[in-house]
C-alpha cells in the first residue's frame, strides 16, 4: 500500500501523473467556472478605524502598512496649529482596546516636515516614511526615546532629484529616485552600514544604457535577497510598454545587487506602464497594469503573476494573467495591489466606489490564482468614491485606506479592516489492509483535524471512490453524507480549533479485478486556509490474490483533439494502451467515466469490445502480448453547453499484477470557453 500526502507540486499529480503547461496568451475562461468557495470574513461590513481627533482634509488612509499586530496609517495633509501641512502617521495596535480591537497608540508628527507620510512601510520595530516635495526619507524606531514611542533616528535627504518609491525588508532599504537629468536609479541602504543605525548606502543601481525618463525606480519591492524595480516607460523592442528588472543581493559578488532577470508583459502595448505598480512576496511577483485594455474594455486593467522556478530551477516565468471578475471600461483593476503569501488583494474602480477582489493561489488548480472573494466594498455611501488610497494584507488582515471619506469632515479619511478567520484543516485517509483481496470486504477511514486557532464553519469532504468498489456504506457521527455513484460528499456544520472530527468509515467490497486502484479525498470549509497542502490526500491500494502471478506493465494515454472547445461543439478523445511488460496481459479492461454526451464510439474493426452505460465506457480485450500496443479507442463527445473545465480520467487494468501502477491511469483537462472572463495560463493536459 502506498500512502502520500500532497504538496503544491503534487496536487495535480493526484488527478493523474504529469502536468504539461500550454502557455497560451489570450485563452480566456470564466472565473466562476471553477466554483470556488467565498472566503469567509469575520467582519463584513468591516471594522472602521480613524484618528482619535480626525481633521478635515488630512486624508487619513493615504498609505497603510501592516506588521504583526501593528498598523501604520498616514495622513499627509494633517495640519499643525499654524495651518502648515506637516503630515502625520497614526499607529494602531491590535488588542489595545480589547480582543481584536484596534486602538490608536501614537500619532507621529514632525514640525519641520512637509506632508509626512505620502508613503509608509512598517517592518517589525522599524517604520519608514516619505515626506516633502522631493521625497526625503525618515526612519523611525519603536521605543525610541520612551516605551511605545516612535522616534526618528535617521533622515535620508535627496539632494539630486526626487524620490519615486521605497521599500523596506528587515535591515535593508531600497529607494527609487530620479536625478534632475531625468535618469532613474535605486540606492540600497543597510541599517548598520557606516555605523550602528546609520543606514548607509551600499549600492546604487542603474540601467545600462541609462534612458531619459524611463521611470526606472518608480516602483520597488523587496523580498529577502531579491529586489524588483519597475521602469514603466522603458522602451523594449520599440513597444514602450515598460519593464520590471530583478536584482539579487550577491549576484556578481557580495552585496553587488546584480541583475538576474527582466520581465516584460506577454501582450505588451505602447504606454501600458508595465512596472508602475508591483508587489513581491515569497517566490511570487505581481505586476499590475491598471490601464490595460481587455477585449473591447479600455482601461479595464490586468495583473501579471510571475513565479520562481517556473520554466526551470532558478528561473522566473509568468503563470497567470488576472483581470477583474467582471470587465468594465476604465475599471483600472490593479491600481492598488497587496501580495501576501498565497493571497493577492487588488482594487478596481467599479463605477464610482472602489471594490476589492481577493485571489488565492491554487484555487482552480496548482499555481492557478482563482477568485476567493469577488468584491469587498466600502461602507461609505455610493456617492462617495472609495479613495483606493492605501491597501495592505498580512496574515489574516486586510486594511484599506479611504482618504476621500468625508464622514468626519471633508476628505478627513477613514480606514477599514477585514479579518479573515484562519483555518488549517488536515485530512488523512487509511485503508484496513495493505493488500486487498478481490471482491472481499474492506474499510476506508477518513480523519479530519482543525490545526488552526479558529472554529471552522461548513466543512465539506469530497471523496471520489475508485471504480469497481461495490456495496459502499459510509458512516460518521455528526456527518451528513450522500453517495452518488462513487462520489461521496460529507458535510459537518463546524469543527472547533484544535479538534478532530469524528472519523468517517466507508465499508465496501473491493473490486473483482486485481491491480492498483486510486483514491482521492479533499476537505474544504468557509474559512480561509492558507495551508492547502494538507487539504487533499491520495491513497493507492493494491488488489491482488495470494501467490505469484505474472507481472506486466500496462500504460494508458488519453488525448483530446482540441485543447479548447466551444460549448455545444463536438470533439474526440483517443485512448491508447500499450503493454510495456515482459508478460502477456490477460483480460485487459479500460474504464472511462466520460464527462460529456457521447455521440459515437469508433471501436468497430478493433479487438476491443465496448459498452456504454450512463457515460461509463467499459472496453475489454482478451489479451495484449508483451511489448505490443492495442488499437486506439476513439470516442466522439459533445461539449457541455456551459463554459468551464472538462475533466476526464481513464484507467486500465488486467488480471495480472502491475510492476508500475503509476501509468495505469490517464486524464485530460479540456477548456470549454466562449472567450469571456479572466485570462490565465492554463494546465491543459494531464496524463
Amino acid at each position: 500500500m502506498k500512502i502520500k500526502h500532497l504538496n503544491n507540486s503534487s496536487i495535480r499529480i493526484l488527478l493523474l501523473i504529469t502536468i504539461v503547461f500550454h502557455l497560451i496568451v489570450g485563452i480566456t475562461i470564466d472565473a466562476n467556472a471553477y466554483g470556488p468557495r467565498q472566503i469567509s470574513l469575520e467582519n463584513d461590513p468591516p471594522l472602521v478605524i480613524e484618528p482619535d481627533d480626525p481633521q478635515a482634509g488630512e486624508q487619513f488612509g493615504s498609505s497603510v502598512s501592516i506588521s504583526g499586530d501593528t498598523i501604520a496609517i498616514s495622513a499627509p495633509k494633517f495640519k499643525n496649529e499654524n495651518g502648515d501641512e506637516i503630515g502625520a502617521i497614526y499607529i494602531f495596535e491590535r488588542d489595545a482596546g480589547g480582543p481584536d480591537q484596534w486602538e490608536q497608540v501614537k500619532r507621529i508628527t514632525l514640525e519641520t516636515a512637509e506632508n509626512l507620510g505620502t508613503k509608509v512601510v512598517i517592518d517589525g520595530d522599524v517604520l519608514v516614511a516619505k515626506q516633502g516635495s522631493i521625497g526625503d526619507i525618515s526612519i523611525f524606531y519603536r521605543d525610541e526615546d520612551g516605551s511605545d514611542n516612535w522616534g526618528r533616528v535617521k533622515i535620508i535627504t535627496n539632494n539630486t532629484g526626487f524620490t519615486l518609491d521605497f521599500d523596506l525588508s528587515g535591515d535593508m532599504l531600497a529607494i527609487g529616485q530620479t536625478q534632475s537629468s531625468g535618469n532613474g536609479y535605486v540606492s540600497i541602504h543597510y541599517r548598520n552600514k557606516e555605523g550602528e543605525d546609520m543606514w548607509g548606502e551600499v549600492k546604487k543601481i542603474s540601467l545600462t544604457p541609462s534612458v531619459f525618463d524611463d521611470g526606472f525606480g518608480e516602483a520597488v519591492a523587496f523580498q529577502d535577497d531579491f529586489l524588483a524595480v519597475g521602469a514603466p516607460k522603458r522602451d523594449i523592442d520599440e513597444i514602450a510598454s515598460g519593464a520590471v528588472y530583478l536584482f539579487e543581493k550577491d549576484e556578481g559578488g557580495t552585496d553587488n545587487w546584480g541583475q538576474t532577470k527582466r520581465f516584460t508583459p506577454s501582450d505588451g502595448e505602447k504606454d501600458d506602464l508595465f512596472g508602475a505598480i508591483l508587489d513581491f512576496s515569497g517566490d511570487t511577483l505581481a505586476v499590475a497594469v491598471k490601464d490595460k485594455a481587455n477585449y473591447d474594455f479600455s482601461g479595464a486593467g490586468a495583473i501579471y503573476i510571475y513565479e520562481k522556478d517556473e520554466g526551470g530551477e532558478g528561473q522566473w516565468g509568468q503563470t497567470n494573467r488576472l483581470t477583474a471578475p467582471v470587465l468594465h471600461t476604465d475599471d483600472k483593476f490593479g491600481r492598488s495591489i497587496s501580495l501576501n503569501g498565497d493571497v493577492l488583494f487588488s482594487s478596481a474602480k467599479i463605477f464610482n466606489p472602489d471594490q476589492y477582489s481577493i485571489f488565492n493561489k491554487n484555487r482552480g488548480g496548482t499555481n492557478n490564482w482563482g477568485i476567493a472573494n469577488e468584491t469587498l466594498k466600502s461602507p461609505s455611501s455610493a456617492e462617495v468614491a472609495f479613495g483606493g488610497s492605501g491597501i495592505d494584507a498580512a496574515n489574516n488582515l486586510i486594511v484599506v485606506g479611504d482618504k476621500k471619506d468625508s464622514t468626519s469632515g471633508e476628505d478627513a479619511g477613514r480606514a477599514f479592516i477585514w479579518m479573515q478567520p484562519m483555518s488549517d484543516l488536515t485530512i488523512i485517509k487509511t485503508v484496513s489492509t495493505e493488500i486487498i483481496t478481490p471482491n472481499k470486504p474492506m474499510t476506508y477511514t477518513i480523519t479530519v483535524t482543525n490545526n488552526g486557532e479558529n472554529q471552522v464553519q461548513n466543512l465539506e469532504i469530497i471523496d471520489y471512490l475508485p471504480a469497481g468498489i461495490t456495496n459502499i456504506q459510509p458512516s460518521g457521527t455528526d456527518w451528513d453524507c450522500s453517495l452518488d455513484n462513487n462520489e461521496l460528499i460529507c458535510t459537518l456544520p463546524n469543527l472547533d480549533a484544535g479538534a478532530s472530527a469524528p472519523d468517517i468509515t466507508i465499508d465496501a467490497n473491493s473490486p473483482e479485478k486485481t491491480g492498483w486502484f486510486y483514491n482521492q479525498v479533499s476537505v474544504t470549509s468557509d474559512n480561509f486556509d492558507l495551508n492547502l497542502d494538507d487539504n487533499q490526500y491520495l491513497i493507492d491500494t493494491e488488489c491482488a490474490y495470494d501467490g505469484p502471478l505474472a507481472v506486466t506493465d500496462l500504460q494508458i494515454t488519453k488525448t483530446a483533439s482540441d485543447d479548447v472547445v466551444f460549448p455545444g461543439t463536438t470533439f474526440t478523445y483517443t485512448l491508447s494502451v500499450v503493454n510495456n511488460g515482459d508478460n502477456e496481459a490477460v483480460n485487459v479492461e479500460v474504464v472511462d467515466y466520460l464527462p460529456c454526451e457521447v455521440t459515437q464510439i469508433f471501436d468497430e474493426g478493433t479487438s476491443w469490445t465496448c459498452d456504454l452505460t450512463d457515460k461509463k465506457l467499459t472496453c475489454t480485450l482478451p489479451s495484449l502480448p508483451s511489448l505490443e500496443t492495442a488499437e486506439d479507442i476513439i470516442i466522439e463527445v459533445k461539449a457541455p453547453s456551459e463554459t468551464g473545465w472538462i475533466y476526464n480520467q481513464a484507467s486500465v487494468t488486467s488480471d495480472n499484477n502491475e510492476s508500475n501502477p503509476d501509468d495505469n491511469q490517464s486524464g485530460i483537462t479540456t477548456l470549454s470557453s466562449t472567450g469571456k472572463g479572466v485570462t490565465y495560463y492554463i494546465p491543459l493536459i494531464i496524463h
